[in-house]
C-alpha cells in the first residue's frame, strides 16, 4: 500500500512539475502575446482611423473652399455690387431686381451642390433664386434658418469672414426632405470697402457631405458623422436626424468622446466594450468630425 501511495505521489509530482514547466509557460506565453497582438492591431487600426478622418477633414476644408470661392466671387463682383447699391437708393428696385436674379442664375452652374444663392441688402431687400423651388418668391431655407433676417444681417455683415451655418431642414420638395447648409459673408465694394451694402449667402445640398464621407461605401464595423459646436448633427448616413442635437458641447474633446460614445449607445450603433469613438476637430468649421469603430471581429 506504502508503495502504491509512493508511485502515485511520485506520478503527481511529475504531472505537476511537467505542468509547471512546460504547460504553464505556453500558457502564459501565449496570453502575454494575445495581449501584445492585440494592443498592436489596436494601435494600427486607431493610427489608421485617425489618418481617414485626418484625410476627410482636409477634403471637405478643400471642398468647401472651393464653394467659398464662388461666394467671394459674387460678393464683390462689380456688377452686383453697383445693382446692390441702386436697391440701397431705392433707384429702379423692380427692374434691378430682376437684373440681379439674372446675374445669380449664373453662378448655379460653377459648382455642383449649389441649391440657392441670396443677398440680403443694407435697406432689407432680399433677392434670390432657388433652384429647390424653381422660385424667385418663396425661399426653401431662411423659415428653418434658426434667426430671422436682421439676425442674419448683422451677423454675417459683422466682419469680412466666412461665416458658417450648420445643417438644417429645407422645404420638402415632391414629399422628399430636403436638407442644405449655408456660407455667408458681406459684400464688398472696393472704391470703399467700409460700405455697408449687402450680404451673400450660399446654400449648398448636404449631399456636398455624402461625397466626402462616403456613406454608400461604408464597411459595417464603421461610421462617420459631423457634429457642430451646438452639439447639432451637420452630416449623418441618416438623413432624418439631420440638425437633431446629440451632445452637451464641451470644450474637453474626452468629455464629448465619452457623449459620442452614449451616442452610439444609445442608437445601437455598435454597442459593445470594442466599440471605439476617434474625433478631430475641423478649425476651418469649427466642427468635429467622429468615427464610430466596431473591433468586436477584430478581437
Amino acid at each position: 500500500m506504502n508503495m502504491k501511495k509512493k508511485k502515485r505521489s511520485l506520478r503527481f509530482k511529475l504531472m505537476f512539475a511537467f505542468i509547471f514547466t512546460s504547460i504553464l509557460p505556453i500558457i502564459i506565453w501565449n496570453l502575454f502575446s494575445y495581449y501584445n497582438t492585440s494592443e498592436i492591431l489596436k494601435n494600427n487600426v486607431k493610427e489608421l482611423t485617425e489618418n481617414n478622418l485626418e484625410q476627410t477633414k482636409t477634403s471637405m476644408d478643400v471642398w468647401l473652399e472651393s464653394y467659398e470661392d464662388v461666394l467671394f466671387q459674387i460678393s464683390t463682383n462689380d456688377n452686383i455690387v453697383e445693382m446692390t447699391d441702386k436697391i440701397n437708393r431705392n433707384e429702379d428696385v423692380s427692374v434691378i431686381r430682376n437684373q440681379l436674379r439674372r446675374t445669380i442664375q449664373g453662378f448655379f452652374y460653377t459648382k455642383e451642390y449649389i441649391k440657392s444663392i441670396s443677398i440680403l441688402t443694407e435697406s432689407g431687400e432680399m433677392i434670390f433664386y432657388d433652384s429647390l423651388t424653381g422660385s424667385t418668391t418663396e425661399n426653401s431655407w431662411l423659415d428653418n434658418l434658426g434667426m430671422g433676417t436682421e439676425e442674419l444681417y448683422d451677423t454675417v455683415s459683422e466682419d469680412n469672414a466666412v461665416h458658417i451655418f450648420s445643417t438644417k431642414k429645407a422645404k420638402d420638395i415632391n414629399r422628399e426632405e430636403q436638407y442644405l447648409f449655408h456660407i455667408g459673408r458681406r459684400m464688398i465694394d472696393y472704391r470703399d470697402i467700409n460700405k455697408q451694402l449687402g450680404i451673400v449667402i450660399v446654400s449648398i445640398d448636404n449631399d456636398f457631405f455624402d461625397a466626402i464621407c462616403n456613406y454608400q461605401d461604408e464597411n459595417s464595423n464603421s461610421t462617420k458623422f459631423i457634429v457642430d459646436t451646438q452639439g447639432n448633427l451637420v452630416s449623418y448616413k441618416d438623413e432624418n436626424m439631420l440638425g437633431t442635437n446629440i451632445i452637451q458641447w464641451s470644450e474637453n474633446a474626452e468629455e464629448r468622446k465619452k457623449a459620442y460614445k452614449a451616442f452610439a449607445e444609445k442608437n445601437d450603433i455598435f454597442p459593445g466594450q470594442y466599440s471605439l469613438v476617434y474625433i478631430t476637430h475641423d478649425d476651418k468649421t469649427d466642427w468635429d468630425i467622429v468615427q464610430i469603430a466596431n473591433q468586436e471581429e477584430l478581437m
